[in-house]
């Protein structure tokens, strides 16, 4: 019965920071799934759920990329992506979304908070901390970082790695065996329930976790028989790990992903000690700011609050408390020199695993630090004899330097809000409003008297307690308030004119069970560079596709691109992933781009219109601001908007959707001389095509070919009067498999498309098997014909 009265404070305050929080999210809505990750991390759940397989760790994609793999952030057991799926609007699923991913993270942050010892005053100052400045709507307001905006699942990966930590902490230390057999086998299904969630970033969130966690459990000194249980809950993890035949799994998305860097870790630089001191000497790490130690980026100041929080604490506490405190100093001192080691580039493919994320999976622990100081306000003692005035003179000054950092953290943390908006600065009555309430209820709360049943509610006797308490779990409702009234708005872009995107709907739109009819592609020509002018020229290339974004949402509603067609349920050969293939990019620079053209590895695009070699992909529609194209194609749509160049839909004719059947095989075994066949065979490549491996020529032609969309793969219907060839438009991997048996060879043609032979009648169900308990050795092998192909 004591609980509930002292729960009230803390439910008042977060039932009134959700409810500001909700009505801020629906503002702006746009600020939820936000560009351009947002967007496609939520059109990537929606994908999964509509073409993919349960807990398939390769969903196979036919929308993005020619049949590329979705990236597998799957939504089965993350419930933030599950409600994506409801028979609701956009808007009302993505808030229903976010509410969902803001109230896993916040529950699980205060159980580690508590399991390691914190207060609650602490554990729910930094939960509400964390969700105030990453989380939508107040993220636009401080933008420190639009994570949560562009990456929401991420908080579903911290909420169960939150559980895991404390599960693995509590494991062992019954003397009950069957309760530490059950927190054994709950670590292993939360680390089940996080690999399969997303099994690239859920590894990527661990760091952090592995590190603060094993310096807790060190500091603990557990028992021989606690460390067994422990020890058998991490073996069981390893067991399926291995067993489910990850290890392949991994291995293979590096070596087949665009993004993956060539080349060793530099080692000589590494084990130098003279070579780190000239880097840290020489190099400017803040040329690349994000979430490092780089005033004056407001992230900055949440970093010294961090260390601050952890050196007060370190100082004045003992056990678990002082084990984080000192872990996450170390950690962080490590995070920066790794920082400087990937951006000199000296960590090869390691440097998949950017110095980004080491800082993103110790989001929970800092925020904890960070409010520490403000939520336990600990005396700090200077050693020395107390009865000493020196001592003493010392210990109020550190103690008061310390006030004046706190203060200064707050005034530049929570300082120049909507910066990006553009709406103005903090008025003084806002800021004297709010100081005046929170002064009003935490002086309330002090003024109680010592005897008074409202004590229940704080749980202490103490005025100065009450008083921090209140002041505490107001502020941020109440800033939330003085945020709310700047009244920041994001509406929804409305399309100007539905006509193309209604003709390639209706034309070319797929679905599970539905004929395949061509891919669109959106190619840009931008001959005044008005398209590309804006930021993130760093780009190179691909800079005209990442400001050709905003460029045509602001001025026709829709970006003509990506998400905007995907969603539509039409395929393009474009694809934007963190996990973009090798093959595909070399075959678009090669053919598709202008000579020495520089991209982004997340970019699959294409920047030259050459029309034979689109039909060869299956390109259908080419949407373009060029007035015509290298061969006539007539133009089913043509849009037009004030001060932006005209947009037109052509059609191209005898496009393979599969029914390229060639007769004649050249070959080659590099890229570069892959490429120089197919320009030299540009006229003929439905009979032609470029092989690695001896193909004998077909008499026979196939017909009738059709290929059918289906969950995490496609049929491949046609008929010959003996041994043919089909040029399927689809990426080549020798994961690709014939899943229903038929008698059909795949192999790889044209660099990246794939070649099928039969004989006689077809019926072949083509799936993509990668992933659990897979034979993953061939995503390795596709590895191996990137190298041999030079690239």
């Amino acid at each position: 019965m004591k609980l509930l009265p002292r729960s009230l404070p803390y439910l008042l305050s977060w039932g009134v920071l959700a409810g500001l929080m909700i009505v801020g999210m629906t503002r702006i809505p746009t600020w939820l799934y936000g560009p351009i990750d947002g967007d496609w991390a939520e059109w990537n759940a929606e994908a999964i759920l509509r073409f993919g397989k349960p807990f398939d760790l390769s969903p196979y994609s036919m929308l993005a990329g020619m049949g590329s793999m979705y990236a597998p952030n799957l939504p089965w057991l993350n419930p933030g992506a599950l409600v994506l799926a409801l028979p609701l609007s956009e808007t009302t699923t993505s808030l229903l979304s976010y509410i969902v991913y803001a109230a896993e993270l916040a529950v699980t942050s205060l159980v580690l908070a508590r399991a390691l010892g914190f207060s609650w005053l602490t554990a729910t100052a930094a939960a509400q901390l964390h969700l105030y400045l990453l989380f939508p709507p107040f993220s636009a307001a401080l933008y420190l970082y639009t994570w949560y905006s562009l990456v929401p699942y991420f908080a579903h990966l911290l909420a169960v790695l939150n559980l895991a930590l404390v599960v693995l902490l509590a494991c062992g230390r019954s003397a009950n065996r069957w309760r530490n057999a059950a927190l054994a086998l709950a670590f292993v299904a939360l680390f089940v329930i996080g690999l399969t969630s997303a099994p690239i970033t859920f590894l990527f969130a661990a760091p952090a976790y592995i590190v603060i966690g094993g310096s807790v459990m060190i500091a603990r000194r557990p028992v021989l028989a606690e460390w067994g249980w422990k020890l058998a809950a991490l073996a069981l993890c390893l067991a399926f790990f291995f067993g489910a035949g990850l290890t392949s799994y991994y291995l293979g998305m590096v070596a087949t992903s665009g993004r993956t860097p060539a080349g060793s870790p530099a080692w000589e630089q590494l084990r130098s000690a003279s070579a780190w001191l000239k880097l840290l000497r020489e190099h400017e790490l803040c040329s690349d700011p994000r979430l490092l130690l780089c005033l004056p980026e407001r992230g900055a100041w949440l970093q010294i609050a961090t260390l601050a929080g952890a050196a007060v604490a370190a100082l004045t506490r003992r056990g678990d408390i002082r084990a984080v405190a000192l872990a996450m100093i170390g950690y962080t001192g490590f995070v920066h020199l790794y920082a400087y080691a990937y951006q000199a580039g000296w960590l090869g493919p390691v440097s998949v695993l950017s110095s980004h994320f080491w800082i993103l999976s110790s989001w929970p622990f800092m925020f904890l630090l960070a409010v520490y100081p403000f939520t336990e306000a600990p005396w700090i003692a200077v050693p020395g004899d107390k009865r000493s005035n020196a001592a003493a003179l010392a210990s109020v000054t550190v103690n008061a330097a310390l006030a004046v950092l706190m203060v200064v953290i707050v005034v530049h943390l929570f300082g120049k809000p909507y910066d990006t908006f553009q709406i103005g600065a903090y008025r003084a009555y806002r800021i004297v409003t709010m100081a005046a309430v929170i002064a009003l209820l935490a002086l309330a709360a002090a003024a109680i008297p010592p005897r008074s049943a409202l004590n229940a509610l704080f749980g202490t006797a103490s005025p100065n307690a009450r008083l921090r308490q209140v002041a505490m779990l107001a502020f941020l409702p109440a800033l939330a308030i003085v945020h709310l009234s700047f009244g920041a708005r994001l509406a929804e872009p409305q399309v100007r004119d539905a006509a193309l995107r209604d003709y390639l709907k209706a034309q070319a739109a797929i679905a599970p069970g539905a004929p395949f009819r061509g891919y669109a592609t959106t190619i840009w020509e931008d001959k005044d560079d008005k398209i590309k002018a804006g930021p993130m020229q760093t780009l190179g290339a691909s800079a005209l596709y990442f400001n050709g974004r905003p460029y045509f949402e602001s001025r026709y509603g829709e970006t003509f691109t990506e998400t905007d067609l995907w969603r539509l349920g039409v395929p393009t050969i474009e694809e934007y992933a963190e996990w973009t293939s090798a093959q595909a990019h070399a075959f678009f620079l090669r053919l598709l781009a202008p000579p020495g053209a520089h991209v982004h590895s997340n970019y699959l695009r294409g920047y030259v219109i050459d029309t034979e070699v689109l039909r060869a992909m299956g390109v259908r529609f080419v949407i373009t601001d060029a007035e015509r194209l290298d061969q006539p194609a007539p133009v089913r749509a043509a849009l037009s908007a004030p001060g932006a160049p005209d947009v037109r839909l052509f059609e191209l004719s005898d496009v393979n959707l599969g029914t390229y059947s060639p007769t004649r095989f050249e070959t080659a075994t590099t890229a570069d001389a892959i490429a120089d066949r197919i320009r030299a065979n540009k006229s003929r490549l439905s009979e032609v095509a470029v092989v690695g491996e001896d193909v004998p020529a077909a008499t026979a032609q196939a017909r009738n070919a059709t290929i059918t969309v289906e969950r995490d793969g496609i049929r491949v219907e046609a008929q010959s009067d003996g041994p043919a060839h089909l040029l399927l438009p689809v990426q080549f991997s020798h994961c690709l498999t014939v899943a229903n048996g038929a008698a059909a060879r795949l192999t790889r043609a044209d660099l990246f498309l794939t070649l099928l032979s039969f004989s006689g009648k077809l019926d072949a169900l083509l799936e993509f098997r990668f992933g659990l308990f897979a034979d993953n050795a061939c995503r390795l092998r596709d590895g191996a014909d990137n190298k041999a192909l030079g690239l």
